[in-house]
């Protein structure tokens, strides 16, 4: 899959890197499906494959990928599965924490690492662990610009901000 990543990688830089009214996002997205359905097939472990899509969504600042996620997505992943995508995000949140980088920039990763992390959380079962993250890293949280890791936490995003509002109250 180190392929499809590149050419992910540098798809989004030629989109950051084009000033014309949208056709090359449309042409370069026009090849993520087939990337996304190519993971699904690959030998990836399966924690792997949702991890796969969820760090190309995380590069693509134009929403190239979009709805091409679901390819992944919508895979069949057992709760151990999503178990596994959660403590690898929940890593990663720890690790982005601790960068000296530009402080938007962190926080900005961050709240989105939060967000996929609250969908796999959801996954896996893992319901308990949900409100803790809100509560530690308070109403900053952004959903994921792509389609969310499963159909239950596209239906918790309701309940989700729901919260955030009683937070601000």
């Amino acid at each position: 899959m180190p392929l499809g990543r590149e050419i992910i990688e540098r798809s989004i830089e030629q989109i950051g890197q084009s000033h014309d009214e949208g056709e090359t996002a449309q042409a370069v997205a026009e090849c993520f499906p087939t990337i996304l359905e190519a993971v699904t097939r690959s030998t990836l472990p399966p924690p792997q494959k949702p991890l796969f899509a969820i760090d190309a969504c995380m590069q693509d600042d134009y929403d190239a990928i979009g709805d091409a996620a679901d390819i992944v997505f919508e895979g069949e992943f057992l709760p151990t599965d999503g178990s596994a995508v959660a403590d690898e995000l929940a890593r990663r949140l720890q690790t982005t924490r601790k960068d000296q980088g530009n402080d938007a920039q962190r926080d900005y990763r961050r709240d989105c690492i939060s967000g996929w992390l609250v969908d796999a959380l959801n996954r896996a079962g893992r319901h308990d662990e949900i409100m803790a993250i809100y509560e530690r890293d308070g109403r900053k949280i952004r959903l994921p610009l792509c389609n969310t890791y499963s159909a239950g936490a596209r239906r918790s995003n309701s309940a989700i901000r729901l919260y955030r509002v009683v937070l601000l109250i």
